[in-house]
């Protein structure tokens, strides 16, 4: 599996696209990136199966400035979170595994609050893609996220309008953008702070921008 770059937090990414022709220096990107999970739903059982799928092409929505940008080939090391939230104590067990079909390209590492899903996006014919599938393991309460790391590389940004030194940061739009499926309100319910004050005070960039999903994980 490539070398990835762990994440212990979720942050946008920042990019400077040295390009001429700048219209705008001080315009922040806000890329819009779709995301596919399925099922999409509040309640799940102990050994049940999560699907995910990101497939789109380099053209890609610029939600700040309403045009679009073609990232042409860029390295992108994508990465799922798993949180727990209904609680501040240490998982004793893993949270997650793959599943055993998932293609070997894809990890997952184990930190001390939360997993991390380490994978690739696949570019061909002007497309990305990637998809894998997680079975879940322990009972609980949990926030799924997905952001984007970049590694050092030479990239064409090639879509008008350009610019030198822009910062691009990448907005990943769950299941066609309907938020009601996301289940926000299960943060409001949690015993932690950083979910039910924090992330509560801008669900859009703390929460809905990660492609964020909560769910509860019940006894089989």
């Amino acid at each position: 599996m490539k070398t990835k770059i762990l994440l212990l937090f979720l942050f946008p990414l920042l990019w400077s696209c040295q390009k001429d022709n700048c219209y705008d220096p001080y315009n922040l990107h806000s890329m819009e990136v779709p995301l596919q999970i399925s099922p999409l739903q509040e309640n799940f059982v102990v050994g049940d199966t999560i699907r995910v799928i990101q497939d789109f092409s380099e053209v890609l929505y610029d939600r700040n400035t309403d045009r679009y940008f073609s990232l042409r080939d860029w390295n992108f090391l994508p990465v799922g979170i798993i949180h727990r939230i209904d609680g501040d104590s240490i998982p004793e067990q893993n949270m997650i595994d793959l599943a055993d079909h998932t293609d070997e390209d894809v990890g997952f590492e184990t930190r001390n609050y939360h997993q991390e899903i380490l994978y690739d996006l696949e570019y061909k014919d002007g497309r990305y893609f990637a998809a894998y599938e997680i079975v879940l393991l322990q009972e609980g309460t949990f926030v799924l996220s997905h952001s984007f790391v970049i590694q050092e590389t030479e990239h064409n940004y090639t879509t008008e309008p350009s610019c030198k030194d822009m910062t691009v940061f990448f907005y990943h739009q769950l299941n066609e953008g309907d938020k009601e499926q996301q289940n926000i309100h299960l943060l409001e319910e949690s015993p932690v702070s950083h979910y039910n004050d924090w992330v509560m005070e801008k669900p859009e960039e703390r929460f809905y921008q990660f492609g964020s999903f909560a769910f509860q994980v019940n006894p089989r």
